[in-house]
């Protein structure tokens, strides 16, 4: 493989890595969504009088539960690889040597 072409498969390996770094990302972000303090908050704003919602909300790290009131409530599983840490991807050098 000449050097252009090297150049050119390493840029397309290092676009790919920032997109799957972009989507690491966004899963953890909304993975913190459902980590405990994040659930006890916004329980404690359903609950708050000026809350232009009504919701119950409820969860663990298995399960999350929503709904209307407890009594009318949805539970949906958290599977463990949920929690799991996506891990670090690799850096790529596209630069010409």
């Amino acid at each position: 493989m000449e050097q252009m072409e090297r150049a050119k498969a390493a840029r397309m390996l290092a676009s790919g890595l920032n997109t799957a770094r972009n989507i690491f990302a966004d899963a953890e972000a909304i993975r913190s969504g459902f980590k405990p303090l994040s659930i006890s908050t916004l329980k404690g704003w359903t609950k708050h009088k000026g809350c232009p919602v009504r919701l119950y909300i409820d969860g663990d790290y298995g399960n999350f539960y929503i709904g209307a009131d407890e009594s009318h409530r949805m539970r949906i599983e958290l599977p463990e690889a949920f929690w799991n840490t996506l891990g670090r991807l690799p850096e790529i050098s596209t630069a010409l040597d």
